[in-house]
């Protein structure tokens, strides 16, 4: 049972490879697009769906991403695929800088403490 559930993600890998390969732009554009839109819809639901936290951070953070990619492809002519990496660079970056920031408040309280909030909104 195993090895056919690792055969049957493996041809569809395959075939969504094969797909990719062979599209034009507009193709790749939809691709991407529902693949980024998927991993922001699976994130959100980790957040909001499964612990219950309000996060606008979340989008703010995808908008980061989108803006250094467009940035990239449009002023610098660098391909989607290029710039995709930098951008989740970019992103991940970011973060880690904000909550270094908000770290020397938070070392009498808990670890998570940037991450959360009361919604009394007090932490």
């Amino acid at each position: 049972m195993k090895l056919r559930r690792v055969l049957t993600v493996s041809a569809i890998l395959l075939g969504i490879c094969a797909f990719i390969i062979r599209a034009n732009g507009y193709e790749l554009y939809i691709v991407a697009l529902v693949g980024l839109t998927t991993i922001v819809g699976v994130g959100l639901n980790v957040l909001l769906g499964m612990t219950g936290q309000i996060s606008l951070g979340h989008a703010a953070f995808y908008a980061i991403g989108a803006y250094v990619v467009a940035i990239l492809t449009t002023k610098l002519d660098w391909t989607f695929w290029a710039a995709l990496p930098l951008a989740a660079c970019s992103w991940l970056s970011r973060r880690y800088a904000y909550a270094g920031l908000i770290s020397p408040w938070s070392r009498s309280r808990s670890v998570s403490w940037s991450s959360r909030v009361r919604p009394s909104g007090r932490a």
